[in-house]
C-alpha cells in the first residue's frame, strides 16, 4: 500500500526540522499543546511508517493506559482535594 505522503524522503535531519516547524506554528495558531503534539506526531508516524503505524499507536496508547502506576497520580490528587475540603491540611 502507498503511502499518503512520504517523509523518509526528507532525511532526518530534515523531517525533524519540519516536525519542530509544524509543532511550533501549530502552537502559534492558539491549539492547546495536547492537540498539537498528538497531531503532529500522528501526522509524522503516518508519513513515515505508512499506514502500518496505526496498530503501533492503538497497542501504545492502550498499553500506557493500563498501566496501574498512572493509577496513583488521579488517587494522589484526590487526596489532596479531600484535605483541602476537610480541612485536615490546615
Amino acid at each position: 500500500m502507498e503511502h499518503l505522503f512520504n517523509l523518509q524522503s526528507l532525511g532526518i535531519e530534515m523531517g525533524t526540522l519540519v516536525m519542530f516547524g509544524m509543532l511550533v506554528l501549530l502552537l502559534l495558531t492558539g491549539m492547546p499543546l495536547a492537540f498539537v503534539t498528538l497531531l503532529v506526531a500522528l501526522i509524522f508516524a503516518l508519513g513515515w511508517f505508512g499506514p502500518m503505524s496505526i496498530p503501533l499507536i492503538t497497542s501504545r496508547v492502550y498499553s500506557f493506559v493500563m498501566n496501574f502506576v498512572f493509577v496513583s497520580v488521579p488517587m494522589f490528587v484526590l487526596m489532596a482535594a479531600i484535605l483541602d475540603r476537610s480541612g485536615i491540611a490546615r
